[in-house]
């Protein structure tokens, strides 16, 4: 008989081993540091934090456990779950297909996280029963001791043939989009008294952008493209199945004045383009701490820069991309999504610039899933899509249907007639069913 190993980490004595190395503020927090062997745990994280160990095989990963969200690695982490002392914490090694394991199990886990060969369940109290009814019968169940390093070795069943892309469940996902968030993130926007890309407050919003990806579990990283312009901000979290493939959501969080090339008058941009760049944010936040919203290929989110000067920046990372090969199955674009006069909401599809094929696959994807929005198309231009589509890539556009009167001035801001967090709101959700749907596909 095949055999899945679990482990059952007793959660209150690590509870209790991790109150004597940091101070106990609220429940612990359990990550999983991907590609991260113990050795190299311990000497990235240092002293403080209590490292669990290193599991699997394949894909080797290190969980650790940290007190709150200020004791995060600088590294690429992915969130588990929240501990409480009734959680328990289970380690499958030996696993065949975890894609298949994970959406068996995922309706009654509080957290879940897979590599290959090895998956961790966090499970609530009264749940552990249910467990059967995902795992297969030969499961054997052992004892780990609390500070036991690794798991026993050798358990490795045969790699299954087929696919091991599993289905993404977006209707769980979408209502994890959150009103508050983006309006925290829009007043953070906004209060920049400029993101003009010649300003100093654009480098400084490039810098909260970065931030904020990087806590989120995201590979972030600036990238310079022309003296005297703030940097494109990119955002990465590498494919568990086919990572070579690469999906692209844009925005541009540079803003600009009447004046185009004045780094001090006030442009607040809350809609052109703080709405885009607040999706960009939401996605991060969900598809970097969903366990469930882990991708088979590449997600990147790329907050462009220079944008108001002539798509520049999005042009210059649209070229490199094409330079070295890049498989891009996708670039969304999310520009000026916040006016909505009318009571129900609505959005438009750009066809200048856009692949028809791909702008058919997100107006379906609306219609199964946000069937309550109202689509549309625009012929408008122009924006960070187009020096994609020019490069050969599949590309889309997402547009508000109706104009803004306050395009371009300093009256761009949240607190006025029309502007609309909720079909922000929507459009982080459409842009959510689009990525994973064409994740999967």
């Amino acid at each position: 008989l095949t055999h899945v190993i679990i482990i059952i980490m007793s959660l209150p004595l690590l509870l209790a081993l991790l109150c004597v190395v940091s101070v106990c503020a609220g429940s612990p927090l359990l990550y999983a540091l991907p590609g991260v062997d113990h050795e190299h745990a311990v000497a990235l994280l240092g002293q403080g934090v209590d490292i669990r160990g290193s599991y699997g095989q394949s894909e080797i990963f290190t969980l650790a456990l940290f007190a709150n969200q200020s004791s995060l690695p600088k590294s690429t982490h992915v969130l588990i779950g929240e501990l409480t002392t009734d959680h328990e914490v289970l380690i499958l090694e030996g696993v065949s297909d975890s894609a298949v394991l994970m959406s068996q199990c995922s309706k009654i886990l509080d957290g879940m996280f897979c590599r290959q060969d090895a998956c961790v369940f966090v499970v609530s109290p009264g749940m552990h029963g249910s467990l059967g009814g995902c795992l297969t019968p030969e499961v054997n169940l052992v004892t780990m001791p609390p500070r036991a390093i690794s798991p026993p070795r050798g358990f490795a069943l045969p790699h299954q043939q087929g696919s091991n892309v599993r289905s993404i469940p977006i209707p769980d996902l979408l209502p994890l989009v959150s009103l508050q968030t983006l309006s925290e993130n829009l007043i953070t926007l906004t209060n920049f008294h400029t993101r003009q890309s010649q300003s100093t407050q654009a480098v400084q919003a490039a810098n909260f952008l970065q931030t904020e990806f990087s806590k989120f579990g995201w590979n972030a990283t600036q990238i310079p493209f022309r003296t005297g312009f703030s940097s494109n901000v990119i955002a990465e979290i590498k494919g568990n199945v086919d990572p070579s493939k690469i999906i692209i959501v844009g925005a541009h969080y540079d803003s600009r004045a009447a004046n185009v090339n004045s780094p001090t008058d006030r442009a607040p941009g809350a809609n052109d383009d703080g709405s885009g760049t607040a999706v960009l944010l939401e996605l991060a936040r969900i598809f970097g701490t969903q366990p469930s919203a882990r991708l088979p290929v590449t997600l990147q989110l790329a907050a462009f820069s220079g944008e108001e000067q002539g798509l520049i920046g999005s042009t210059a990372y649209a070229n490199s991309l094409k330079d070295r090969g890049a498989n891009i199955v996708a670039m969304i674009q999310a520009d000026m999504v916040a006016m909505n006069p009318t009571s129900d909401l609505r959005i438009s599809l750009v066809t200048r610039a856009t692949s028809p094929e791909l702008t058919a696959t997100i107006d379906a994807v609306i219609r199964k899933y946000l069937p309550q929005v109202v689509v549309g198309r625009s012929t408008a231009c122009c924006s960070d899509q187009q020096p994609f589509f020019n490069n050969g890539f599949p590309a889309a556009f997402l547009l508000e249907s109706a104009s803004d009167p306050d395009y371009h001035k300093v009256t761009d801001v949240i607190n006025r007639p029309n502007y609309s967090v909720e079909l922000i709101r929507a459009t982080a959700q459409i842009a959510i069913a689009s990525v994973a749907t064409l994740a999967t596909e």
